[in-house]
């Protein structure tokens, strides 16, 4: 709805309007939009009341794997898991930005951090 209202007006707001109307802050929008949604998911599933502290580092662990699936595929040039991004692009876009956006996250970092932090308290 936002986004028609954008194309369709004109006279206000021409700095967002203009955002709309580019194409690569577009494919870099459904990005962030399908990223977030994997996230979404999995906070979801953490945030489960009664929900032991193994399993809680099991759906991060998992969320950890899909991390990796995530970025081997656009490797591949495959947006599977992306479908906003996959309904927009004809191949007109270079893949590898979202990539490399992922290899360069901080999620990597927590991921890490988590598994510390899991050995010490497993530990206690």
């Amino acid at each position: 709805m936002l986004f028609m209202m954008f194309r369709k007006k004109k006279t206000s707001h021409p700095e967002e309007r203009a955002l709309f109307c580019d194409n690569n802050w577009l494919f870099d929008l459904d990005f962030l939009v399908n990223v977030n949604d994997h996230l979404n998911h999995l906070n979801i599933e953490v945030q489960v009341k009664n929900k032991w502290f193994p399993n809680i580092m099991n759906h991060i662990n998992a969320f950890k794997m899909k991390f990796k699936l995530f970025i081997s595929q656009l490797e591949n040039e495959d947006v599977s898991q992306f479908p906003y991004l996959k309904e927009r692009i004809e191949g007109a876009v270079d893949i590898g930005n979202f990539e490399n956006a992922l290899k360069r996250s901080s999620y990597c970092k927590t991921f890490l951090i988590l598994q510390k932090k899991k050995t010490e308290i497993l530990h206690l």
